[in-house]
Protein backbone atom coordinates (compact mmCIF):
# COMPACT_ATOMS: atom_id res chain seq x y z
CA UNK A 1 0.00 0.00 0.00
CA UNK A 2 1.26 3.09 -1.01
CA UNK A 3 2.49 6.40 1.89
CA UNK A 4 1.80 8.75 -0.36
CA UNK A 5 3.77 10.61 -3.35
CA UNK A 6 7.26 9.44 -3.78
CA UNK A 7 10.43 11.68 -4.44
CA UNK A 8 9.77 11.89 -8.24
CA UNK A 9 6.24 12.75 -8.32
CA UNK A 10 7.21 15.58 -5.20
CA UNK A 11 9.81 16.82 -7.20
CA UNK A 12 7.34 16.73 -10.30
CA UNK A 13 4.49 18.36 -8.46
CA UNK A 14 6.80 21.67 -7.58
CA UNK A 15 8.41 21.97 -10.70
CA UNK A 16 4.79 22.47 -12.87
CA UNK A 17 4.22 24.70 -9.87
CA UNK A 18 7.05 27.13 -10.01
CA UNK A 19 6.63 26.90 -13.74
CA UNK A 20 3.33 26.29 -14.36
CA UNK A 21 3.64 27.88 -18.39
CA UNK A 22 6.32 25.49 -19.07
CA UNK A 23 6.07 22.03 -21.12
CA UNK A 24 8.34 18.77 -21.15
CA UNK A 25 8.19 15.89 -22.18
CA UNK A 26 8.66 12.50 -20.07
CA UNK A 27 11.84 11.97 -21.25
CA UNK A 28 13.30 16.08 -20.49
CA UNK A 29 11.79 15.31 -17.51
CA UNK A 30 13.69 12.47 -16.33
CA UNK A 31 16.87 13.95 -17.32
CA UNK A 32 16.10 16.54 -14.97
CA UNK A 33 15.29 14.22 -12.44
CA UNK A 34 18.15 11.71 -12.92
CA UNK A 35 20.84 14.15 -14.07
CA UNK A 36 22.67 14.48 -17.48
CA UNK A 37 24.55 10.89 -17.05
CA UNK A 38 25.11 8.76 -19.97
CA UNK A 39 24.29 5.25 -20.07
CA UNK A 40 24.35 3.00 -22.72
CA UNK A 41 24.18 5.83 -25.33
CA UNK A 42 21.48 7.42 -23.72
CA UNK A 43 21.20 10.10 -21.12
CA UNK A 44 18.22 8.10 -18.55
CA UNK A 45 17.54 4.30 -18.32
CA UNK A 46 14.21 2.96 -19.56
CA UNK A 47 13.22 2.40 -15.95
CA UNK A 48 14.19 5.83 -14.82
CA UNK A 49 11.76 7.17 -18.01
CA UNK A 50 9.17 4.24 -17.00
CA UNK A 51 9.18 5.91 -13.01
CA UNK A 52 8.37 9.67 -14.93
CA UNK A 53 5.58 8.20 -16.74
CA UNK A 54 4.00 6.15 -14.09
CA UNK A 55 4.78 9.31 -11.86
CA UNK A 56 2.95 11.63 -14.31
CA UNK A 57 0.23 9.66 -14.79
CA UNK A 58 -0.16 9.80 -11.05
CA UNK A 59 -0.40 13.20 -11.10
CA UNK A 60 -2.86 13.86 -14.52
CA UNK A 61 -5.21 11.37 -11.78
CA UNK A 62 -4.83 13.46 -8.77
CA UNK A 63 -5.12 16.89 -11.31
CA UNK A 64 -1.89 18.09 -10.87
CA UNK A 65 -0.01 17.40 -14.21
CA UNK A 66 -1.82 18.06 -17.76
CA UNK A 67 -0.70 16.45 -20.72
CA UNK A 68 -0.87 17.67 -24.45
CA UNK A 69 -1.22 15.97 -27.87
CA UNK A 70 1.26 14.40 -29.29
CA UNK A 71 0.50 16.24 -32.73
CA UNK A 72 2.87 19.42 -32.78
CA UNK A 73 5.23 18.60 -30.55
CA UNK A 74 8.79 18.41 -30.17
CA UNK A 75 10.55 14.99 -31.76
CA UNK A 76 6.66 13.43 -31.56
CA UNK A 77 7.09 13.26 -28.00
CA UNK A 78 3.51 14.07 -25.82
CA UNK A 79 4.31 17.18 -23.44
CA UNK A 80 3.18 18.06 -19.88
CA UNK A 81 2.62 20.58 -18.15
CA UNK A 82 1.16 21.96 -14.57
CA UNK A 83 -1.77 24.03 -16.14
CA UNK A 84 -3.68 23.61 -19.07
CA UNK A 85 -3.13 27.09 -19.76
CA UNK A 86 0.65 26.05 -21.01
CA UNK A 87 -1.00 23.66 -23.58
CA UNK A 88 -3.17 25.64 -25.51
CA UNK A 89 -0.86 26.29 -28.27
CA UNK A 90 -1.92 22.89 -29.49
CA UNK A 91 -4.76 23.17 -31.58
CA UNK A 92 -7.38 20.25 -31.09
CA UNK A 93 -8.11 17.68 -33.57
CA UNK A 94 -11.55 18.07 -35.95
CA UNK A 95 -12.32 15.03 -34.56
CA UNK A 96 -11.97 15.47 -30.65
CA UNK A 97 -13.58 18.89 -31.20
CA UNK A 98 -16.70 17.37 -32.92
CA UNK A 99 -17.20 14.94 -29.99
CA UNK A 100 -16.83 17.47 -27.30
CA UNK A 101 -20.01 19.76 -29.54
CA UNK A 102 -21.98 16.94 -31.28
CA UNK A 103 -21.14 17.37 -35.02
CA UNK A 104 -19.22 15.41 -37.87
CA UNK A 105 -15.51 15.91 -37.96
CA UNK A 106 -16.36 17.66 -41.75
CA UNK A 107 -18.13 20.11 -40.12
CA UNK A 108 -15.75 21.34 -38.05
CA UNK A 109 -13.01 21.36 -40.34
CA UNK A 110 -15.65 23.04 -42.67
CA UNK A 111 -15.86 26.05 -40.54
CA UNK A 112 -12.28 26.13 -39.38
CA UNK A 113 -11.74 26.81 -42.87
CA UNK A 114 -14.08 29.47 -43.34
CA UNK A 115 -12.80 31.19 -40.52
CA UNK A 116 -9.52 31.04 -41.37
CA UNK A 117 -10.52 32.49 -44.73
CA UNK A 118 -12.58 35.27 -42.69
CA UNK A 119 -9.37 35.88 -40.72
CA UNK A 120 -6.92 36.19 -43.82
Amino acid sequence: MSKGPGKIERVMRKLFEKFPEKTWSAIELAALLYGDKLIDGKYVSDAQHSAVRRALANLQRQGHAFAGPRSGSRDGRRLWGGKPVGLEQYRKSDRQVAREVGLSPGTIAKLRRDAARRDA
